[in-house]
C-alpha cells in the first residue's frame, strides 16, 4: 500500500509532467522521479522525506554546499541596495571585474553574462571579430553550452568518433555544422594537422582544459597554445567547470598555460546565475561598443553584470582566495576515487574511476580512457545500473554524468558513499546468475 510520502512524490511528479516537458528541467531523466524540497550542506531532501548525500551539487556550481552562509549572506547584503539596474554600470560589477583581472592570468578585461552558455556564445563572437575568420575548433565530446554551433557532438555508435559534426539536438540550424571543426582531445599530432589545414579560416580553438573528467595529457595544453599562436587563431579556455574548482586561478593556474580568452560560470556564482568572459585587452576591446559602433562584437543582455550575481561572485572569490579549501577538497575526493577503485578491483569488475580535484566519474571498461574515443567503449548500461543503485540507497548522482565533491562533504559522507557502493556491487552480483550479468543489468 502506498505511503503518504509516496503519494506526495507521485502527486508532485504528476504536476511536473503536466506543466514541464517530460516533467524535467534539463535533459537528465531519473528512472524514479525525485522532486527536491530543500538542500542543506551536502544533503538534498525530497518530497518523500528522503535524505540524500548529494554529488550533483547544482551541476557543479555549489562548491561550498547548499544554503552556504557565504552565498546567503552576500545575497542578503545586496538585496536592500537593489538587484538589477539594466545596462547601468554598477559598483559591484566593477569590483568583480577588477578582482577577475587580478586573479586570472589571461584577464586584462572582463564582460559578464548570465550563464556559461552565453559566455561561450559571446567569446565565439569576439573571436570572429578579432580574427576576421568564421570557423571554431572544438574537441570531440566537449560540451560548450546550448547555442547551435557548439551543441554538436560526434557519431560514436561504432565505438569510434566519426570526426563529422553531428547535432546533439533536433532543431539545430543545418549551417551550424559548417562553422565547426572537430579534433581529438589529448591527440596533439592529429589536432596540429587539423588546425593547419583550416588555418586561414580558423578563428578560435575552444578547449575544456579538463574535458568533462579527463585531464590534459602532458604537453597538450602547451601545444595548443603554440599552435594557436602559429596560425593566428585565439585559444579559448572553457573554464566554466574548472574555474575556481580545481584551483583558485583555475586551469590556467594549475597548468601554467595562458589562453587569449577564458569563460567562467558555475562556481563563480555559487549557485546564482552568472557567466564571465575574460581576456587580453586587445581581444576584449573588440566587444567595446564605444570604439566602433559598426564593427564590434555585440555582447549584451538585460541581466548582465547585475549587482546580485556580482555580489555573490565577489563573496565566493573572497572566501576561496586563501586556497585552503582546495587541499581538503582534493584529499576527500582522492579518498572517494581510490575507495571506489579498490571496491571494483576487489569485486573483479572492469572499471576505472576518473577525475581530478573534486571531480569524479566511473567508466566501466577494461582499459583506462584518456580520450573521448576511449570513453565511447565504456559500458553505459553498467554505469546507469550502478548509479541507480546509489540513488536507491541515498546517494544522489545524475545519471550518466560526472559528479562533484563539495566543501560541505565530510569524511563520514565519503565512508557512507563507499559503503553503499560496495553493497550495490555485491547486491547486483548476488542477484545475477554470473558476474557478467551485472555488467548488463538495467
Amino acid at each position: 500500500m502506498p505511503t503518504s510520502c509516496t503519494v506526495a512524490r507521485d502527486e508532485w511528479a504528476r504536476r511536473a509532467q503536466a506543466v514541464l516537458p517530460g516533467g524535467v528541467l534539463s535533459r537528465y531523466v531519473l528512472s524514479r522521479p525525485v522532486v527536491t524540497r530543500r538542500g542543506r550542506g551536502a544533503r538534498l531532501y525530497d518530497t518523500e522525506g528522503n535524505e540524500y548525500i548529494d554529488y550533483s551539487m547544482g551541476g557543479g556550481s555549489i562548491l561550498l554546499g547548499h544554503a552556504s552562509a557565504v552565498v546567503n549572506d552576500a545575497i542578503r547584503s545586496q538585496i536592500d541596495d537593489g538587484i538589477q539596474f539594466f545596462s547601468i554600470v554598477n559598483t559591484r560589477a566593477i569590483e568583480l571585474a577588477e578582482r577577475l583581472v587580478q586573479v586570472i592570468p589571461c584577464a586584462e578585461q572582463a564582460r559578464f553574462t548570465v550563464s556559461g552558455s552565453e559566455a561561450i556564445a559571446g567569446a565565439t563572437r569576439i573571436a570572429r571579430v578579432t580574427t576576421g575568420r568564421r570557423l571554431v575548433l572544438k574537441f570531440e565530446g566537449a560540451y560548450h553550452g546550448n547555442h547551435d554551433p557548439q551543441l554538436l557532438s560526434v557519431g560514436g555508435a561504432s565505438g569510434e568518433p566519426s570526426r563529422e559534426p553531428v547535432p546533439d539536438s533536433e532543431g539545430i540550424a543545418p549551417g551550424a555544422t559548417k562553422d565547426v571543426v572537430l579534433a581529438p582531445f589529448n591527440d596533439l599530432d592529429a589536432t596540429r594537422e587539423i588546425v593547419r589545414r583550416h588555418a586561414k579560416d580558423l578563428a578560435a580553438v575552444f578547449v575544456e582544459p579538463v574535458q568533462r573528467y579527463l585531464p590534459p595529457a602532458p604537453g597538450f595544453l602547451e601545444g595548443l597554445r603554440a599552435l594557436a599562436t602559429e596560425v593566428g587563431s585565439l585559444l579559448v579556455y572553457d573554464e566554466i567547470v574548472t574555474g575556481f574548482r580545481i584551483d583558485y586561478r583555475g586551469a590556467q593556474g594549475k597548468y601554467g598555460t595562458v589562453p587569449d580568452l577564458a569563460v567562467y560560470g558555475k562556481v563563480l556564482g555559487g549557485g546564482i546565475p552568472i557567466g564571465a568572459i575574460c581576456g587580453v585587452r586587445d581581444v576584449m576591446q573588440n566587444a567595446d561598443p564605444t570604439r566602433d559602433k559598426k564593427r564590434h562584437a555585440v555582447q549584451t543582455g538585460t541581466l548582465n553584470g547585475n549587482p546580485l550575481g556580482c555580489a555573490v561572485a565577489l563573496a565566493m572569490m573572497n572566501h576561496l582566495s586563501d586556497g585552503q579549501i582546495y587541499s581538503r577538497l582534493d584529499a576527500l575526493s582522492a579518498r572517494l576515487r581510490e575507495g571506489l577503485q579498490r571496491i571494483f578491483a576487489e569485486e573483479g569488475l572492469d572499471a576505472h574511476v576518473h577525475g581530478l580535484g573534486s571531480l569524479w566519474h566511473v567508466l566501466f571498461q577494461r582499459e583506462r580512457a584518456a580520450t573521448f574515443a576511449g570513453t565511447l567503449r565504456a559500458d553505459r548500461t553498467r554505469l546507469l545500473a550502478f548509479q541507480q543503485g546509489l540513488l536507491d540507497n541515498g546517494i544522489y548522482v545524475v545519471p550518466g554524468v560526472r559528479s562533484f565533491v563539495s566543501a560541505a562533504h565530510t569524511s563520514d559522507d565519503i565512508d557512507r558513499t563507499l559503503e553503499v557502493a560496495r553493497q550495490v556491487v555485491k547486491d547486483r552480483a548476488s542477484h545475477a546468475t554470473s558476474r557478467r550479468s551485472f555488467e548488463h543489468d538495467r
